[in-house]
Protein backbone atom coordinates (compact mmCIF):
# COMPACT_ATOMS: atom_id res chain seq x y z
CA UNK A 1 0.00 0.00 0.00
CA UNK A 2 2.95 2.33 0.57
CA UNK A 3 3.93 2.05 -3.11
CA UNK A 4 0.34 2.83 -4.14
CA UNK A 5 0.24 5.82 -1.79
CA UNK A 6 3.48 7.18 -3.24
CA UNK A 7 2.22 6.66 -6.81
CA UNK A 8 -1.19 8.28 -6.25
CA UNK A 9 -0.51 11.17 -3.87
CA UNK A 10 1.20 14.43 -4.72
CA UNK A 11 4.54 15.06 -3.02
CA UNK A 12 2.87 17.76 -0.91
CA UNK A 13 0.27 15.32 0.44
CA UNK A 14 2.94 12.63 1.00
CA UNK A 15 4.75 15.05 3.31
CA UNK A 16 1.63 15.17 5.51
CA UNK A 17 1.84 11.44 6.32
CA UNK A 18 2.98 10.75 9.90
CA UNK A 19 2.02 7.10 10.14
CA UNK A 20 -0.54 4.46 9.25
CA UNK A 21 -2.81 1.90 10.81
CA UNK A 22 -4.19 -1.30 9.29
CA UNK A 23 -7.52 -2.85 10.19
CA UNK A 24 -9.48 -5.84 8.95
CA UNK A 25 -12.52 -5.32 6.73
CA UNK A 26 -15.13 -7.71 5.36
CA UNK A 27 -14.21 -10.79 3.35
CA UNK A 28 -10.57 -10.97 4.48
CA UNK A 29 -9.75 -7.51 3.17
CA UNK A 30 -7.41 -5.15 5.01
CA UNK A 31 -7.62 -1.35 4.99
CA UNK A 32 -4.39 0.63 5.38
CA UNK A 33 -5.10 4.22 6.38
CA UNK A 34 -2.30 6.78 6.25
CA UNK A 35 -2.77 9.76 8.53
CA UNK A 36 -1.37 13.19 9.20
CA UNK A 37 -1.41 15.33 12.34
CA UNK A 38 -2.63 18.88 12.74
CA UNK A 39 -2.10 20.38 16.19
CA UNK A 40 -1.71 16.81 17.49
CA UNK A 41 -5.06 15.65 16.08
CA UNK A 42 -5.00 12.91 13.42
CA UNK A 43 -6.68 13.24 10.05
CA UNK A 44 -6.86 10.87 7.11
CA UNK A 45 -4.63 11.36 4.07
CA UNK A 46 -4.91 8.15 2.02
CA UNK A 47 -6.53 4.72 2.25
CA UNK A 48 -5.82 1.49 0.40
CA UNK A 49 -7.90 -1.68 0.41
CA UNK A 50 -5.68 -4.76 0.24
CA UNK A 51 -7.04 -8.12 -0.89
CA UNK A 52 -4.82 -11.23 -0.79
CA UNK A 53 -1.68 -9.11 -0.52
CA UNK A 54 -2.53 -6.81 -3.45
CA UNK A 55 -3.92 -3.29 -3.49
CA UNK A 56 -7.47 -3.45 -4.85
CA UNK A 57 -8.67 0.14 -4.42
CA UNK A 58 -7.23 3.43 -3.19
CA UNK A 59 -8.58 6.83 -2.31
CA UNK A 60 -7.18 10.16 -1.23
CA UNK A 61 -8.86 11.51 1.88
CA UNK A 62 -9.76 15.16 2.38
CA UNK A 63 -7.77 16.75 5.21
CA UNK A 64 -10.82 17.72 7.28
CA UNK A 65 -10.42 14.89 9.82
CA UNK A 66 -13.92 13.54 9.34
CA UNK A 67 -12.83 10.38 7.52
CA UNK A 68 -11.30 8.56 10.52
CA UNK A 69 -13.42 6.11 12.48
CA UNK A 70 -13.35 5.90 16.29
CA UNK A 71 -11.42 2.60 15.94
CA UNK A 72 -8.80 4.24 13.72
CA UNK A 73 -8.52 7.16 16.14
CA UNK A 74 -7.94 4.81 19.10
CA UNK A 75 -5.24 2.92 17.16
CA UNK A 76 -3.53 6.18 16.16
CA UNK A 77 -3.73 7.48 19.75
CA UNK A 78 -2.06 4.26 20.96
CA UNK A 79 0.67 4.52 18.32
CA UNK A 80 1.29 8.16 19.23
CA UNK A 81 1.46 7.53 22.99
CA UNK A 82 3.88 4.62 22.53
CA UNK A 83 5.92 6.55 19.97
CA UNK A 84 6.49 9.37 22.43
CA UNK A 85 7.82 6.97 25.08
CA UNK A 86 11.43 6.90 26.18
CA UNK A 87 12.01 3.23 25.36
CA UNK A 88 15.62 2.79 24.28
CA UNK A 89 16.20 1.50 20.75
CA UNK A 90 19.12 -0.44 19.28
CA UNK A 91 20.15 2.59 17.26
CA UNK A 92 17.37 2.63 14.65
CA UNK A 93 13.72 3.62 15.05
CA UNK A 94 11.36 0.77 15.89
CA UNK A 95 9.00 -0.76 13.35
CA UNK A 96 5.58 -0.30 14.94
CA UNK A 97 2.66 -2.70 14.56
CA UNK A 98 -0.73 -1.70 15.99
CA UNK A 99 -3.22 -4.52 16.56
CA UNK A 100 -6.88 -3.50 16.15
CA UNK A 101 -8.60 -3.64 19.56
CA UNK A 102 -11.82 -5.51 20.32
CA UNK A 103 -13.69 -2.19 20.59
CA UNK A 104 -13.11 1.56 20.26
CA UNK A 105 -12.55 1.84 24.03
CA UNK A 106 -10.49 -1.32 24.66
CA UNK A 107 -6.73 -1.24 25.28
CA UNK A 108 -4.66 -1.43 22.08
CA UNK A 109 -1.71 -3.81 21.67
CA UNK A 110 1.31 -2.19 20.01
CA UNK A 111 4.48 -4.06 19.11
CA UNK A 112 7.80 -2.22 18.84
CA UNK A 113 10.13 -4.31 16.70
CA UNK A 114 13.82 -3.62 16.22
CA UNK A 115 14.41 -3.27 12.47
CA UNK A 116 16.93 -5.12 10.34
CA UNK A 117 19.55 -2.54 9.33
CA UNK A 118 22.21 -4.77 7.78
CA UNK A 119 21.82 -7.52 5.19
CA UNK A 120 22.35 -10.97 6.68
CA UNK A 121 22.05 -9.72 10.27
CA UNK A 122 18.72 -10.17 12.02
CA UNK A 123 17.62 -8.45 15.25
CA UNK A 124 16.56 -10.95 17.89
CA UNK A 125 16.50 -8.55 20.80
CA UNK A 126 14.99 -5.34 22.10
CA UNK A 127 11.41 -5.98 20.89
CA UNK A 128 8.47 -4.91 23.06
CA UNK A 129 4.76 -5.58 23.44
CA UNK A 130 2.98 -2.48 24.68
CA UNK A 131 -0.55 -2.33 26.07
CA UNK A 132 -1.80 1.20 25.43
CA UNK A 133 -4.79 2.17 27.55
CA UNK A 134 -7.49 4.62 26.40
CA UNK A 135 -6.32 7.18 29.00
CA UNK A 136 -2.90 7.41 27.30
CA UNK A 137 -1.01 5.29 29.85
CA UNK A 138 0.71 2.11 28.80
CA UNK A 139 2.63 -0.88 30.09
CA UNK A 140 5.69 -2.23 28.29
CA UNK A 141 6.69 -5.90 28.22
CA UNK A 142 10.18 -6.52 26.84
CA UNK A 143 10.97 -9.68 24.90
CA UNK A 144 14.66 -9.37 25.83
CA UNK A 145 16.65 -6.97 27.99
CA UNK A 146 19.27 -6.02 25.43
CA UNK A 147 20.02 -5.64 21.75
CA UNK A 148 21.04 -8.83 20.02
CA UNK A 149 21.76 -9.38 16.35
CA UNK A 150 21.98 -12.86 14.86
CA UNK A 151 23.70 -13.71 11.64
CA UNK A 152 26.71 -12.76 9.64
CA UNK A 153 27.70 -12.40 6.03
CA UNK A 154 27.66 -15.67 4.05
CA UNK A 155 30.38 -18.14 4.97
CA UNK A 156 33.44 -18.40 2.76
CA UNK A 157 34.82 -21.72 1.55
CA UNK A 158 36.31 -23.64 4.47
CA UNK A 159 34.57 -21.57 7.17
CA UNK A 160 32.26 -23.28 9.64
CA UNK A 161 29.26 -21.76 11.38
CA UNK A 162 29.48 -21.12 15.11
CA UNK A 163 26.81 -21.78 17.69
CA UNK A 164 25.06 -19.32 19.95
CA UNK A 165 22.12 -19.18 22.31
CA UNK A 166 19.40 -16.71 23.14
CA UNK A 167 17.35 -16.28 26.28
CA UNK A 168 14.21 -14.19 26.61
CA UNK A 169 12.06 -12.90 29.42
CA UNK A 170 8.67 -14.23 28.29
Amino acid sequence: STDAMQDKLSKARQKEVRGWVVEPAADGKMIATYYGLKDGAPYGVFAAEVVQGKVATTREIAADGSALSPLQRSMIKARQSVGSSKIETCGAPFNTVVIPPASDTAPVQVYLLTPQVKTGVFPAGKHFKITANPDGTFAARPFTNSCLNIGAPPLKAGEKPVGMFLTHVL
